[in-house]
């Protein structure tokens, strides 16, 4: 916060994220928790009150200058109208109902940019929590519910817990000097510079490239232009996701690799499938950039940037060597993965409008074009405890890209993995995203040999 109490500093990925999502209703992030009883509205009202008071971009309108941008904030109302119940005769009807959350828009222009939504059946209760993706970003999103939860169980405790704003480190250079290691800031003006080969790359380059990504539609297959959010998933479980870690030791790979190199792996011969033949295959690889600012101390906020992969077809054939090449790609990028993004957070007073306005429109434009991973993550399990209330089993998602791409989001919950895939069933028959699901499942046992009988 600055002077006046009402006044959050803008930080230029604030900018970019505004230019791409304002007047977007569809692009908010969504966690999903299955719950052994439902929750009490009650509480779930003061807990937001205290949510907002501690994180109030939460309850705070942008404001985009030409040289500045800042948050102003503005008392949210009463919030029992954010505060949703829904009661369905089954099971089978509230897993269709949780499907279509995706479609669950949330205007801009109306604050808080915050929803819950119970859903319970005689066999089941879950509990959807929906921000708005120009506030937070994924990691940020399960910070925000774990954080919510830890605040719903202090209140059932105890009535008169309060809580204080949280602070945030990622509103300006000196914040952030505070916990980023010092030799790297000698990197950080090199990338100032590279940023502008970045933006010719994509005027020049990316404009006029035609992508070799195929995501399977036919000519038969009629393009309404319409957006039509739907949402696949399926779940690796705790046994699996053991004997995959097991067997890819040898290659010292994070879940993050072995997810990008299954995906691309996949991607290609879903093409080859659909009779395309591709040169390389190109993907989005979103990075958490809270770890330059010495976690735990990083932001609620929006604080991650993207990475482009570009992989060669002919390493895609096999998903080993796919998970040898982008683990050695990736490798040697980590020195400086998420620098220029951490540059151009501190430096947002220096940052013009029209540059913010360049990478919004070139980042929609890839967007549309693209698959994606938009967040790996592990959903911690102190977000399931809401006290007297338990959760079973939780996952979340992300929004649905307007164009033909394609956004994968991989949830970690007590030892399993849940693959959410969103597009829009306007340009994409949902039977082949099926296809396209039961292709990644099989690529990814592949890596585990002691399962290779279920495949």
């Amino acid at each position: 916060m600055q002077q006046d109490k009402n006044i959050i500093k803008g930080a230029f990925l604030d900018r970019v994220l505004y230019g791409t999502m304002h007047k977007k209703p569809e692009c908010s992030i969504w966690i999903i928790m299955t719950l052994e009883a439902p929750l009490d509205d009650r509480i779930l009202k003061n807990a937001l009150e205290l949510l907002i008071k501690a994180f109030p971009l939460i309850s705070s309108r942008f404001e985009a200058g030409l040289w500045q941008s800042r948050w102003v904030y503005e008392d949210p109302g009463d919030l029992s109208k954010v505060i949703n119940r829904q009661k369905v005769p089954d099971k089978t009807a509230a897993d269709k109902l949780l499907k279509g959350v995706v479609r669950n828009h949330m205007d801009t222009d109306i604050l808080p940019l915050v929803k819950t939504l119970s859903v319970d059946s005689p066999e089941s209760h879950y509990f959807i929590f929906q921000v708005h993706h120009i506030i937070i970003d994924g990691e940020g999103a399960k910070r925000l519910f774990s954080l919510f939860a830890e605040i719903y169980r202090s209140l059932e405790k105890n009535p008169g817990f309060t809580l204080s704003p949280l602070p945030d480190t990622n509103r300006s250079l000196l914040q952030m000097a505070k916990h980023v290691k010092w030799y790297r800031w000698f990197f950080a003006p090199c990338s100032s510079f590279k940023e502008i080969s970045l933006i010719l790359k994509f005027v020049f380059k990316y404009k006029r490239q035609q992508w070799v990504i195929s995501n399977g539609v036919s000519a038969d297959e009629k393009n309404t232009g319409e957006l039509v959010p739907s949402c696949d998933t399926f779940t690796i479980s705790r046994e699996e996701l053991e004997n995959i870690r097991k067997n890819t030791n040898q290659y010292n790979a994070a879940i993050n690799d072995i997810c990008m190199a299954v995906l691309m792996t996949t991607l290609c011969q879903w093409n080859i499938s659909w009779g395309g033949e591709p040169s390389c295959i190109n993907s989005i690889y979103t990075i958490d950039l809270r770890r330059w600012l010495g976690e735990p101390a990083g932001t609620l906020a929006n604080m991650s940037g993207s990475r482009i992969i570009s992989i060669d077809a002919h390493t895609l054939l096999d998903v080993h060597q796919a998970l040898l090449k982008i683990k050695k790609e990736f490798d040697s990028k980590k020195k400086t993965f998420g620098l220029k993004e951490l540059w151009d957070n501190g430096t947002a007073m220096v940052q013009p409008k029209i540059m913010g306005k360049i990478i919004c429109s070139q980042l929609e434009e890839f967007g549309c074009k693209s698959h994606a991973f938009s967040n790996v993550g592990i959903i911690p399990e102190t977000a399931s405890d809401f006290g007297s209330v338990k959760g079973i089993s939780c996952l979340m998602n992300a929004p649905v890209l307007p164009g033909a791409g394609i956004i994968f989001t991989v949830s970690g919950y007590k030892g399993s993995l849940t693959f959410c895939c969103n597009f829009n069933s306007s340009y994409i028959n949902p039977e082949k995203i099926k296809k396209l699901l039961k292709l990644f499942k099989k690529n990814l046992l592949l890596l585990s040999a002691d399962l290779l009988h279920k495949v």
